[in-house]
């Protein structure tokens, strides 16, 4: 059984109450603190961790003194809100802090942006510019947008639609021009 269960094994034996003893120890919380901040999606507050792009080592004494902390040793936290008091107070996602730790939002080219916008109207505009490249994903759009003719909440994008996207992206500036000389 891996340790985060384990924990998480733990916390949920007492269920909601909040009289039952603290049964996780201080190394616990700071594994704890440290998978529930993933490094790809979230960064620690600056007060609690020594930060370097894209990786962070936490200030222990910070940590296990910090207000979330000390309720949760006191008995004061439903064992059932621990994971998310402890997210609420450790991992910051607002985009200043995801920029410390060098986590950049992905924005998608412009020629993605507007398939995407409108998809699948526009779709058949890119189709029609009669690029060599293009003819291979020319009929399995088509059946996409057929099926979500038949079916507007189908969740499932063909890996096909996903590849004319990522062809799109590669062939951004061509594609747009292209796209101008042919009006």
């Amino acid at each position: 059984m891996s340790k985060l269960v384990a924990i998480l094994l733990l916390l949920s034996a007492c269920s909601s109450s909040m009289n039952c003893a603290v049964i996780i120890s201080d190394d616990q919380i700071i594994f704890l603190v440290n998978r529930i901040c993933t490094k790809s999606m979230t960064c620690p507050y600056k007060e609690y961790a020594s930060i370097q792009p894209r990786d962070w080592v936490w200030n222990r004494d910070a940590v296990l003194t910090a207000p979330s902390v000390q309720l949760y040793k006191a008995g004061k936290v439903p064992k059932m809100q621990v994971i998310d008091l402890f997210q609420e107070q450790f991992c910051c996602a607002s985009e200043e802090c995801l920029a410390r730790c060098n986590i950049v939002e992905i924005r998608e080219k412009p020629l993605v942006q507007f398939v995407l916008e409108n998809f699948p109207k526009n779709a058949p505009k890119i189709l029609s510019l009669e690029l060599e490249e293009l003819k291979d994903f020319e009929k399995p759009i088509r059946n996409y947008i057929n099926d979500l003719k038949h079916n507007k909440d189908l969740k499932f994008v063909p890996a096909e639609v996903e590849d004319f996207l990522d062809y799109l992206d590669r062939n951004n500036d061509r594609i747009i021009e292209k796209m101008n000389n042919s009006q």
